[in-house]
């Protein structure tokens, strides 16, 4: 879709409306990440001390789970069709897409990706020319690659489901201006230009904003043009789901909001175990039969317990006691039952919560993550079409028509997975020796190899086959010519005789037998 200039601002307009929507959900979601949770509830009238338990009472999970899930999820390379990881005997050629993602810091910017998807359930990537970067004075051929939360950008789609790329995008900013004053930058892209409009942010409706265009010389632009031409074909955004779902985005909730309630649940329970422990975890007493009053009649505590007083009274009607404390184990029982059931939905194994590990072997520390690395798994295959998406529009957007066109190529993830190292090199070795598996292929496979590390040793064994190449060329050259027909100095022809100490005896063939008539038999 080309947006007409002359609608730019009401599209825009009608587009932060409809963005609105889902910024309430976004917003409440990052508030929970950050422990800004829904307090325990507390009746009206109550002292300041109860107030303050409450507030403390916050035991915050959710950042835990996102991390254990994205620590799980890392691109480690990237193959177009064809591509091996054995290029044959010539030096490594050097692949496009994978240059410009880690000439852009994706290799730990891909993690905000991630963490964003796992957090609210989707995520966006943008790709443009080098030419469009900051400093347009001196262009670029590295296309510019920039990660976006769902908070700033939305895209826009014909069919929500079945569409792959945008119809168009907008990626919104707020700039603190002086005086306590804000103002909004609303990036749009479409298939052809990228705009910038601004506008007021100090108003509750997008329909108050006053969007416009912004002035070439706005000081708040760091140098970009109100209008920039991509030339691209298509809308330079790819978007990110935490699970395909084919009723749409709004289905898709990500990790983080299936799991708010048991995390209010986790604080209430908490609550009541600081109300018990602050209230009722030590024996209370009681006296009766007295009413203690100080000098000016005011009553006062009668008795200050400690270790080395009595506690003793004149009247004969003056009863002691206490009550007996109250029990801390079953409210931390049910609080563990709540972190077990976090544990259960988010198939994060119970040790990274509860912090109880044991001495586990890696057979049953791989058991244990089963669930997660099937989770994993599973968010691995979704995610790799958009990660592929991601490399070909850096292909289009370097000008590499091919690169654009391969819809085939191959997004390497790393393997993250408990298994034990010695089993996995027996596994691989069998698979090279027994299966005929080039080695070189299996080097990525190795736990713990990263691509750096799968590169620098092909080319460590490029060198050693070119220093036995060169070897062997001085070998053959060492050597004198010989004439045809002739062998060299040191060849020894096959000899089947028993050698002796000084030398060996060639056999001769033995005489031929007479006949009878000839030994006078």
């Amino acid at each position: 879709m080309i947006i007409d200039p002359d609608q730019l601002v009401d599209i825009t307009t009608q587009a932060m409306l409809a963005r609105y929507r889902e910024q309430h959900r976004l917003d409440r979601i990052a508030a929970y990440c950050r422990g800004k949770q829904d307090p325990p509830y507390t009746p009206k009238g109550v002292n300041a001390e109860y107030r303050w338990i409450a507030r403390k009472a916050r035991r915050n999970f959710l950042p835990l789970i996102i991390s254990v899930v994205s620590r799980n999820l890392h691109v480690d390379g990237y193959r177009p069709t064809g591509y091996t990881e054995n290029q044959a005997l010539g030096p490594q050629v050097p692949q496009p897409q994978w240059e410009a993602f880690r000439a852009n810091r994706m290799i730990s910017r891909q993690h905000g990706v991630h963490r964003s998807v796992i957090k609210f359930g989707s995520a966006y990537v943008v790709s443009l020319p080098g030419r469009m970067s900051t400093d347009e004075e001196q262009p670029s051929d590295v296309p510019v690659i920039r990660p976006v939360s769902p908070r700033r950008m939305t895209g826009f789609y014909a069919d929500d489901v079945d569409d792959e790329w945008p119809q168009f995008a907008i990626e919104v900013k707020v700039i603190n201006l002086p005086r306590n004053k804000s103002q909004i930058q609303v990036a749009v892209y479409d298939e052809d230009k990228r705009y910038i409009l601004v506008g007021d942010a100090n108003v509750s409706s997008a329909s108050q904003m006053n969007l416009r265009l912004a002035d070439a010389g706005d000081p708040n632009l760091n140098g970009q043009s109100p209008v920039a031409t991509h030339g691209m074909g298509i809308c330079p955004v790819v978007r990110f789901l935490y699970e395909t779902d084919l009723d749409g985005e709004d289905d898709c909730s990500g990790e983080i909001e299936p799991l708010m309630p048991i995390q209010d649940q986790i604080n209430f329970d908490t609550f009541n175990l600081m109300i018990s422990t602050q209230f009722a975890a030590f024996r209370q007493r009681w006296v009766t039969g007295m009413a203690p009053v100080d000098e000016q009649g005011r009553e006062d505590a009668p008795f200050k317990p400690g270790v080395d007083r009595v506690w003793a009274s004149e009247d004969a009607t003056t009863k002691f006691g206490d009550f007996a404390e109250t029990g801390l184990a079953p409210y931390s029982a049910v609080r563990e039952d709540g972190i077990r059931h976090m544990s259960t939905i988010s198939q994060v194994p119970p040790y990274h919560l509860l912090g109880q590990v044991a001495n586990m072997s890696a057979e049953a520390l791989a058991a244990a993550r089963d669930g997660l690395d099937r989770k994993i798994e599973e968010l691995q295959s979704g995610l790799t079409d958009p990660w592929r998406n991601v490399f070909r529009l850096d292909a289009l957007a370097a000008g590499d028509k091919d690169g654009w066109n391969d819809l085939f190529g191959t997004v390497v993830w790393r393997d993250t997975s408990a298994r034990a190292f010695a089993a996995t090199i027996d596994g691989l070795t069998k698979a090279a020796q027994m299966l005929g598996v080039p080695a070189e292929e299996l080097w990525a496979r190795i736990p713990g190899a990263t691509a750096d590390d799968v590169a620098t040793w092909r080319l460590a064994a490029q060198r050693e086959r070119a220093q036995a190449l060169v070897q062997q060329a001085i070998t053959a050259q060492s050597q004198p010519k010989l004439a045809p027909g002739m062998q060299p100095a040191n060849y020894m022809q096959p000899n089947t005789a028993q050698p002796t100490e000084q030398t060996a005896i060639p056999q001769t063939a033995p005489p031929p037998a007479l006949p009878q008539s000839a030994t006078g038999a």
